[in-house]
């Protein structure tokens, strides 16, 4: 299967632009990592202690690195740090004395746990922790009410804690490829929330309290186990995109007519008869929807 299927869109030739670039945010996670004007970028952390404070951002992508280095500490300025793609068993408690911080990223490592005083980080905006071994949301990231982002892709994590619900300013929350069997009644209370992405878990339904979303434009639900869709997605006024392909759906609410804003819909490999497929294209005239 090509990539751009993974999640569900095809394009046609009014809205290739469109969906192509929607696809590059699901299929890569890609959340701007744009340096701000005039930070230098560190890859070396001698280089990065030469220059004491003003050092902001530092990135030591893949260099084999089984400990985060001690000299970092002295980095009292830092802003961006990067450890993705190291042999890291753990994290070390003083990674909460960055009080500048603003992005985090410690994708594609072994990682099994974070220390509790990452809650610490009160400007930490950007959390990348992809590809790692979590089973669970760590639990200081739930009182990280400075969070607006969080890739959490491709763990083993099987339930999301009722706690989420401290992360009062998340925007964007990555779940894909875990094993969620069900989402926390709490979820609801992430009024900032715009983007919730949740494929490829096991889901077979949603809590009603998601019609609490008001800020929800992007759903994402693609290979899950869900057999009916719940009423309450029909009241989140302002999405614009849902996907619900390779669900077992047979049908979808009668209410569905109500998502005015719904730009793209996508029920690929769900099993809807053909009066279901005309019904729903009835329902939703201005939506662009892959069967």
């Amino acid at each position: 299967m090509h990539a751009s299927m993974k999640y569900g869109f095809q394009s046609n030739r009014t809205l290739r632009p469109v969906v192509a670039g929607f696809l590059l945010v699901v299929l890569t996670g890609c959340f701007p990592q744009q340096a701000p004007e005039r930070m230098t970028k560190y890859v070396r952390v001698e280089d990065a202690v030469k220059a004491g404070d003003q050092a902001q951002w530092v990135t030591l992508y893949d260099q084999g690195l089984s400990e985060v280095p001690a000299d970092l500490i002295q980095l009292k300025g830092l802003v961006r740090l990067g450890l993705r793609k190291n042999p890291l068993a753990t994290i070390p408690a003083w990674i909460g004395d960055f009080a500048s911080l603003e992005q985090l990223d410690l994708g594609q490592t072994p990682l099994t746990g974070l220390p509790e005083t990452l809650e610490r980080l009160a400007k930490l905006r950007h959390l990348w922790l992809n590809d790692c071994q979590f089973t669970e949301v760590p639990p200081a990231i739930c009182r990280m009410g400075s969070l607006t982002y969080l890739n959490l892709d491709r763990n083993k994590i099987r339930s999301v804690p009722p706690t989420i619900a401290g992360m009062k300013s998340v925007k964007w929350i990555r779940l894909n490829e875990n094993q969620i069997a069900q989402l926390p009644i709490e979820i609801g209370e992430l009024v900032a929330l715009e983007r919730l992405y949740v494929a490829s878990n096991q889901l077979t339904t949603l809590p009603d309290s998601i019609h609490r979303l008001e800020s929800l434009s992007d759903l994402l639900l693609a290979n899950n186990q869900i057999r009916v869709l719940p009423d309450s997605v029909t009241h989140l006024k302002r999405l614009l995109t849902l996907d619900l392909s390779r669900n077992p759906l047979s049908q979808l609410p009668d209410s569905m007519g109500e998502l005015k804003q719904l730009r793209q819909l996508s029920l690929t490999g769900c099993p809807l008869p053909e009066s279901e497929i005309r019904r729903i294209r009835s329902l939703l005239p201005d939506c662009y929807v892959v069967f």
